[in-house]
């Protein structure tokens, strides 16, 4: 899933602000493309703790159930690799 920059704006690690944003994506060397303005990225090539940000704040935004939590699963799902969470998190 290809995010925006300015979708991750505020999450855990990440500054509030456009300007500090670009500064940490070029700081962290994340695969990225520019068009235009906007730099457009992968959900699974962010920063664990990012990424399950970003999933937790769109459960809040949708009012969706989140169930329960399944430590072992999360526990496999932060060994696979990024084509593997990205599919998962696809199904979700």
């Amino acid at each position: 899933m290809k995010l925006k920059l300015r979708d991750i704006l505020g999450l855990p690690g990440i500054p509030g602000t456009s300007r500090g944003a670009l500064k940490w994506l070029k700081r962290s060397d994340l695969p990225n493309t520019k068009v235009g303005t906007a730099f457009y990225f992968n959900l699974s090539d962010l920063p664990d703790a990012v990424r399950l940000a970003w999933v937790a704040r769109e459960a809040e935004r949708l009012a969706l159930d989140p169930g329960e939590y399944d430590d072992a699963a999360h526990a496999a799902l932060e060994q696979a690799g990024p084509a593997r969470r990205a599919r998962a998190e696809q199904r979700v």
